[in-house]
């Protein structure tokens, strides 16, 4: 099975996201704690027709650093091997490094135990087919993380933007509750926009002009 990973760009050198400066450990920690209890991230549409798309092109991540350290994913309750996954709006997506025990070696992505779990696989030819969007037209994934894949992606995810529910939120983050971008629609009634930068608007990264 093929499991590179298919994007334009964003190869590197692997190293963890930094925390946006001026970010308080406080903040940090309950951004992690958010993320375990689950988000929801936008991305436009041709950013995120494959889960290595989202990763790296909709997520900004580094293509060096999903290989290394993203060691287990879930789509919608499936594990997933393959990059070329599809995906669609409302989808769900759980990102783990690499888990203890028996049942962790079977959930690791690509790994020698990966045959025990052969029926809870989302296989690219397995897949349904993803309703095709609109290249610019902005799309929801759902998104939990997991050990330390949370403790290292809480602050990047912050500083772009994300949309939670209040409850999920917690009294650390409710300060940081701002308006969407222009011409972003939350996906749910009653969701809070969650936003931290010090020096630019992180959802600068969702442009309305195409990726080189």
């Amino acid at each position: 099975m093929d499991t590179s990973l298919e994007m334009d760009a964003c190869c590197g050198t692997g190293k963890r996201p930094e925390n946006p400066a001026g970010l308080s450990a406080e903040v940090s920690a309950a951004a992690a704690a958010l993320l375990r209890r689950g988000v929801l991230l936008p991305a436009r549409g041709g950013d995120a027709v494959s889960l290595g798309r989202f990763l790296t092109l909709g997520l900004g991540l580094e293509e060096a650093y999903v290989e290394s350290r993203i060691q287990t994913i879930l789509r919608n309750g499936l594990a997933a091997d393959d990059f070329a996954v599809p995906l669609a709006s409302g989808d769900r997506l759980a990102l783990s490094a690499a888990m203890p025990g028996v049942a962790g070696a079977a959930l690791r992505r690509g790994g020698r135990y990966a045959a025990m779990r052969a029926a809870i696989t989302q296989r690219r030819e397995d897949a349904p087919p993803a309703p095709i969007a609109q290249l610019e037209e902005p799309v929801w994934i759902e998104l939990r993380c997991f050990n330390s894949i949370a403790e290292e992606l809480a602050g990047h995810l912050l500083c772009r933007g994300l949309a939670a529910r209040p409850a999920d939120a917690g009294q650390v983050l409710l300060p940081l509750a701002a308006t969407p971008p222009a011409g972003l629609a939350l996906p749910e009634p009653g969701l809070l926009w969650l936003a931290a930068w010090q020096t630019r608007p992180c959802f600068a990264f969702f442009r309305l002009s195409p990726w080189p």
